[in-house]
């Protein structure tokens, strides 16, 4: 766990711990891993690629530079086959750290197929937050206010399934619960699911021991 309060999410150890991460599926035989990231993001120009993406911001950004989402998806793709990998985005401007072939919003219902998705070998999905405004649908979150309302939302929903002995915690169960939490609260997000394949309604996020 990194923090910027104590300004160790710096680049070099926010990219040594996910280098840890993909050591430990790759060479240790780790067949999950969990990265989780809530902090700023931001949309920046690619100078070489004369394109623009998306990347979160290191505690030392202004001396290291940013985290591109190129630099963290050829990460992603270095990840050997059969690892299950669960990603966290609670940041704005996230929609490019997965470029997987589905997404889901909010719900079960699929919103979109990418026509040229990466290649992932590890059975990688991600979780991160839209805006509702149409015009603002396919950049992620423009401006959240709502501070680490992704990772709140997670971690009650897996506690709310431990209290009622569930076995398991299902990928829409989640998507389901932050969606209805955002609308009862009146907060102007919805939850997405990135995924390099289809997900059924038995398809399990997390097992509960």
């Amino acid at each position: 766990s990194l923090s910027n309060m104590s300004k160790d999410a710096n680049k070099m150890k926010i990219l040594e711990r996910l280098d840890e991460l993909i050591e430990c599926a790759n060479e240790k035989g780790c067949d999950e891993i969990f990265f989780f990231y809530s902090g700023d993001g931001i949309v920046v120009k690619n100078v070489k690629e004369e394109e623009y993406e998306d990347a979160i911001v290191p505690c030392d950004y202004k001396e290291k530079g940013i985290i591109n989402s190129m630099t963290f998806n050829s990460r992603m793709e270095k990840i050997s086959k059969n690892v299950k990998v669960t990603l966290l985005f609670d940041c704005c401007h996230n929609e490019n750290f997965l470029e997987s072939a589905f997404e889901y919003c909010g719900g079960n219902d699929l919103l979109n197929k990418q026509s040229e998705p990466r290649n992932y070998a590890a059975n990688i999905i991600m979780f991160s937050l839209r805006d509702i405004e149409l015009e603002f649908k396919t950049r992620g979150v423009i401006n959240n206010n709502n501070s680490h309302i992704l990772a709140r939302t997670f971690i009650e929903h897996y506690n709310e399934c431990v209290e009622d002995n569930c076995s398991d915690v299902t990928v829409f169960s989640m998507l389901h619960d932050i969606r209805d939490y955002m609308v009862f609260n009146e907060i102007e997000l919805v939850p997405v699911l990135y995924s390099p394949c289809d997900i059924n309604n038995e398809s399990v996020l997390l097992h509960i021991e």
